[in-house]
C-alpha cells in the first residue's frame, strides 16, 4: 500500500511540473510576441517627423491596420530575420489602394535584434490570393525564387513610393525604381522649387539580361507644400540616399557568356563558357550590391560541326568559378582538336557587380 501511494505521489508531481512548464512555454511566447510588438510600434513612433505631419498621421493609421495575430518571422542571411505583419485591408480603402491588393508591413531585425529597416509592401496580382505564401519576402530578398507572380510595390512606412519588383514564372521580370528622373531636361514641369517624379522600369528576360526600359512621370511636389505621400503629388523618395528606409535591397542573378577563345584557323566562331552569377541588390553598398555565388554551366565550341568532321572536338579540362563582394570570375581551360591540329585553350574573365547588375 506504501507502495502504491509512493506511485501515486510521483504521478502527480510530474504531472504539476509538466503543466507548469506547458504554462511557462506558453508564458515566453507571449512574452516575446509581446516584445517584438512593442519594438515595431516604438520604431514606427521613431519614423515620425515633426515637420511632416502628414506622413506622420500616416504612420499612426498605419499601426491601427496592423494584424499582429498574424505576424509571421523567418530567418535571412547574417543571422538576421525578416519580421511580415499584414495589413488589414482598412488601410486599402482609406488611401484607395485597390481593394484586392496585399498590403504587409516587412521589417529586418539584425542580429542584435534592432530593427534596421522597414516598409510598406503592397502586392498587386492577376491572381487571387488572401494571404501572400510563407518565406515570399525571405526569397525575395535572398534568394530571387518565389512561389508566386504579381508585382510588390515598396513604400516608405508613410507611404513614399520607392521601388517595385515584378515576378514571373517565379523569377524577376522587372525592377521599377521611383526618382527625380527626367530625359527631357526642358521639361516645363521642373522649376527651382519643384521635383518632377518618375518611374523607370528595367525589364529582364528569363536569363536575367536587360532587354528595356520605360519610363513614367508619376507626379509634381513642390518645396513648403506637403502633399500625402500616398498620392502622386507626394512624389518617391521620402528619404535622403543611403537611408536604409528608402535603400532597395532583393535578390538577382543573370546568365552571362563569355568567349573563351576564337576559332584559330578561320574569322568565325567561338568557344563560349556559360555561367549562372548570384547576387544582391543593396543599394547602400559599394557598386550598389554584392555577389554571392557562380555555378557554371559548361563551355562550347561554336564551330566545331561534329556532323562535318568528327575530329573536331572541343573537350574542357578544367574550370575555376569564385563570386563575392563586388568581383566575380571564371577561368577554363580545355584541348581543342581542329582540322587535325591540338590545341591548348585557356582564358579568364571577370566582372564587376555594377557591370552586371547596373
Amino acid at each position: 500500500m506504501t507502495n502504491f501511494i509512493w506511485v501515486v505521489t510521483l504521478i502527480v508531481m510530474l504531472s504539476s511540473l509538466s503543466s507548469c512548464q506547458k504554462r511557462n512555454h506558453s508564458f515566453d511566447d507571449s512574452h516575446l510576441k509581446k516584445t517584438v510588438n512593442e519594438n515595431v510600434l516604438n520604431w514606427l513612433d521613431e519614423q515620425k517627423v515633426l515637420e511632416k505631419p502628414i506622413a506622420s498621421a500616416n504612420i499612426d493609421l498605419l499601426k491601427i491596420y496592423l494584424d499582429f495575430p498574424n505576424i509571421q518571422i523567418d530567418p535571412s542571411d547574417g543571422n538576421e530575420q525578416i519580421i511580415v505583419i499584414p495589413v488589414k485591408n482598412g488601410l486599402n480603402q482609406k488611401k484607395n489602394i485597390d481593394h484586392d491588393a496585399l498590403i504587409n508591413l516587412v521589417l529586418i531585425e539584425d542580429k542584435n535584434k534592432n530593427i534596421r529597416k522597414g516598409n510598406l509592401v503592397i502586392f498587386y496580382s492577376d491572381h487571387q490570393f488572401n494571404f501572400i505564401p510563407k518565406h515570399t519576402f525571405s526569397n525575395i530578398l535572398n534568394t530571387g525564387n518565389l512561389q508566386c507572380d504579381g508585382k510588390f510595390k515598396y513604400l516608405s512606412v508613410s507611404g513614399h513610393s520607392l521601388y517595385e519588383l515584378e515576378y514571373n514564372n517565379g523569377k524577376l521580370k522587372s525592377y521599377g525604381k521611383f526618382g527625380p528622373y527626367n530625359s527631357d531636361q526642358n521639361s516645363s514641369n521642373r522649376i527651382a522649387s519643384c521635383i518632377d517624379w518618375y518611374l523607370v522600369t528595367t525589364y529582364y528576360d528569363v536569363n536575367g539580361v536587360e532587354i528595356y526600359q520605360t519610363e513614367q512621370y508619376i507626379g509634381t511636389s513642390c518645396t513648403g507644400q506637403e502633399c500625402d505621400p500616398f498620392l502622386p503629388c507626394g512624389g518617391g523618395g521620402g528619404g535622403a540616399t543611403g537611408d536604409p528606409e528608402t535603400s532597395e535591397e532583393f535578390a538577382v542573378a543573370k546568365t552571362v557568356n563569355w568567349e573563351v577563345a576564337a576559332n584559330p584557323v578561320y574569322p568565325s566562331g567561338h568557344i563560349v563558357s556559360l555561367e549562372r552569377i548570384k547576387g544582391k541588390r543593396v543599394a547602400s553598398e559599394p557598386q550598389g550590391g554584392h555577389f554571392k555565388s557562380m555555378f557554371h554551366y559548361e563551355s562550347v565550341c561554336n564551330f566545331c560541326n561534329v556532323y562535318e568532321n568528327p575530329y573536331n572536338v572541343w573537350s574542357e579540362s578544367s574550370c575555376s568559378v569564385s563570386a563575392s563582394g563586388q568581383t566575380a570570375s571564371s577561368t577554363i581551360s580545355g584541348n581543342l582538336t581542329y582540322n587535325g591540329v591540338g590545341y591548348l585553350m585557356s582564358n579568364s574573365k571577370t566582372w564587376s557587380f555594377q557591370q552586371l547588375f547596373p
